[in-house]
């Protein structure tokens, strides 16, 4: 049975592998697997990963079912908005609502911490997110092209009250 419960040190090598796995499954053909691997040394690096999952700031949660399946991250960005900076299931656990515990708890978390709104951003071109956060609530509301390790693509941005 799959748990939530809040990331702690310990579970850093573990989410370091889950992003590794399910980017690239997910941005592989987008990015191709270069830039995956170097956004992800560069964004899933052992401190940037152990500061978020030690700094009250942010909320970071892992899914364990058997080991680390699928983690959820997000902090503040003004006072009353929130931000989702990622959600990510293991791709042989996708469509099995790991992802949907993880957004609601994640959400939950943050409202209690008295924000009110979410903002989330996400590849254009990863429609299984896209779907994912239109069925819970986002609504798009801008679009820019971005950078990742040399590479411009599109990103999308979703907002949504909590």
């Amino acid at each position: 049975m799959v748990t939530v419960r809040p990331a702690e040190h310990g579970d850093v090598p573990a989410i370091q592998r889950v992003a590794r796995e399910t980017w690239h499954a997910a941005y592989d053909s987008v990015l191709g697997p270069e830039a995956v691997d170097a956004t992800i040394e560069e964004w899933y690096a052992d401190s940037v990963v152990a500061d978020g999952v030690t700094n009250d700031a942010t909320a970071y949660l892992v899914a364990v079912d058997d080991g680390v399946v699928g983690y959820a991250f997000g902090g503040q960005i003004e006072a009353d908005l929130a931000s989702l900076s990622a959600i990510y299931v293991q791709p042989d656990r996708w469509g099995a609502g790991i992802g949907h515990r993880l957004f609601v708890a994640l959400t939950d978390r943050l409202r209690e911490r008295g924000r009110e709104r979410l903002q989330i951003r996400v590849l254009a071109a990863n429609d299984r997110a896209r779907t994912f956060y239109e069925r819970h609530g986002a609504t798009l509301v801008d679009r820019q092209q971005i950078t990742l390790a040399d590479v411009p693509v599109d990103e999308v941005t979703y907002e949504r009250p909590l």
